[in-house]
């Protein structure tokens, strides 16, 4: 895997300039390459969070659990970030993630990203960066999905009182 096309490709697509890749790069090597089988699950809904996965080849569905049932809310590509959230956030994964194609990913624990986000230097500012813009786009699809939900919604006119 070319290493150095990864960084950028992966901070374009999180919106970080392409010169930033190269701040993300000395963070990237620490993570461990994996491979996960279609059909395997990366996380469950549920879960505790035990790491993030930057993925590199394949395609990932994100589905929400109730029950016995399932439901497929999005797809994920690579470059991509998947368990963000719980580098910051300890609660419990809210959805499960599968592969839907073989799917290759770098892969750090939950421990390693938290060491690294709290070390200074160039290569802790590039990952906290890194880790920032996948939290805001992750936060401008959800209002988005909210809006377009909110505007299924009715609206009734409620009286106000004097």
């Amino acid at each position: 895997m070319n290493m150095a096309r990864y960084a950028r490709a992966l901070a374009t697509a999180q919106g970080l300039p392409a010169d930033r890749a190269i701040d993300t790069l000395p963070a990237l090597r620490r993570a461990r390459e994996r491979v996960l089988p279609a059909g395997q699950h990366l996380c469950k809904q549920g879960d505790r969070p035990e790491g993030i996965a930057f993925l590199v080849d394949g395609r990932l569905s994100v589905q929400l659990e109730e029950g016995d049932r399932s439901q497929t809310v999005a797809f994920i590509s690579a470059p991509a970030i998947v368990g963000h959230i719980g580098v910051v956030d300890d609660g419990d994964r809210s959805a499960t993630v599968r592969a839907e194609l073989d799917s290759t990913y770098l892969w750090m624990s939950v421990h390693q990203a938290r060491n690294l986000i709290a070390e200074d230097g160039l290569e802790a500012e590039g990952f906290r960066e890194l880790l920032m813009a996948a939290m805001f786009e992750s936060l401008a699809v959800t209002t988005l999905e909210l809006r377009d939900v909110m505007a299924q919604i009715p609206r009734t006119a409620v009286p106000l009182a004097d």
